[in-house]
């Protein structure tokens, strides 16, 4: 909306704001009572806390980012000794808490759930927003700058080649096309993953993606309403 484009956005959260009200009614509809609407996107997040269901809803929508909601209702396989880098949004994920502390949070709660070490890789991959387009010149810098903070956290110290086997986890799908755009920039192989699909990979395998699939696809032939939280 600051980049000029009011009429599109407001347009477009005018839809959405009918599409949630009516998945609401879908599910009131099939016994259900949905109570917290969650989002996989900073952006996306903190553009839906200014939506007002007040008049339509009784009991308000609580509003969590998916791995925030996930993180404390599974059980995850230990993994001692993974090494996973995570890169934090410029929106932040995690919801009610200080902005400037959620990138730590969210980090010691992969952690914490994974039982791996993460590190924190800082700074704006360039990528989300109408900033590229409207000021070129000024993201092509930042973009530099989040390749230079990647060499680092790609430098390994006992070696003179870079690490190209730790993951990067990212919070929002924007920067997980940022970051694998500067990766390929810089030549790097590593994996550049929504948390929600490396999760989704230690609970069902490397074949979660197919299972998913096979699970919707039955529940859709049944009638059956099937509700999935996390990944893609």
């Amino acid at each position: 909306m600051s980049s000029g484009c009011t009429e599109a956005y407001n347009a477009n959260r005018h839809r959405t704001i009918q599409d949630i009200l009516d998945t609401l009614i879908i599910t009131g509809r099939a016994g259900m009572k949905a109570t917290t609407l969650v989002t996989s996107c900073g952006t996306c997040r903190e553009s839906i806390e200014t939506y007002d269901f007040s008049q339509e809803l009784s009991e308000p929508l609580k509003h969590l980012d998916i791995v925030q909601f996930l993180l404390g209702r599974i059980t995850l396989p230990a993994a001692e000794g993974e090494k996973l880098l995570y890169h934090a949004a410029c929106h932040a994920e995690w919801v009610d808490v200080p902005k400037v502390k959620a990138p730590e949070i969210y980090r010691k709660a992969i952690a914490d759930a994974l039982g791996a070490s993460v590190r924190l890789s800082p700074g704006c991959c360039g990528e989300s927003g109408l900033g590229a387009l409207t000021s070129p010149a000024i993201y092509n810098r930042i973009r530099d700058k989040k390749r230079e903070q990647l060499a680092l956290d790609l430098a390994r110290p006992d070696s003179k080649r870079p690490d190209k086997h730790t993951p990067i986890l990212v919070g929002c799908p924007s920067c997980k096309i940022g970051v694998k755009r500067c990766l390929m920039q810089m030549h790097r192989p590593n994996d550049v993953l929504h948390t929600t699909e490396h999760l989704a990979e230690r609970l069902g395998g490397p074949k979660w993606k197919r299972e998913l699939k096979r699970m919707i696809e039955s529940g859709e032939k049944k009638g059956k309403m099937v509700i999935v939280g996390g990944g893609k």
